[in-house]
């Protein structure tokens, strides 16, 4: 429980440190699409931190993560069928 527990943690940090990046954009350019370039690189290093600790904690708890994803996806499919744009 401890592994979950600091993964866990570990997790909502890496997700903390890519929010304050997308706030950063938000704050210096509203909702235009436009921004300084310059901060892509520091959104892909923590989104990949993000998918790092999910990693870590796919196995800790024994899942296929990509058949999960898959199995997800048609559940939801057919879930909000008829929602599309």
């Amino acid at each position: 429980m401890d592994k979950l527990q600091e993964a866990t943690l570990a997790l909502v940090g890496e997700v903390g440190e890519f929010t304050n990046i997308v706030k950063k954009i938000k704050r210096e350019h509203g909702s235009n699409g436009n921004f300084r370039h310059d901060l892509m690189p520091g959104l892909r290093e923590e989104l990949v931190d993000v998918f790092i600790y999910l990693l870590i904690l796919s196995i800790a708890l024994k899942m296929d993560l990509p058949k999960e994803y898959y199995d997800k996806m048609k559940k939801n499919e057919e879930r909000f069928k008829g929602f599309e744009k």
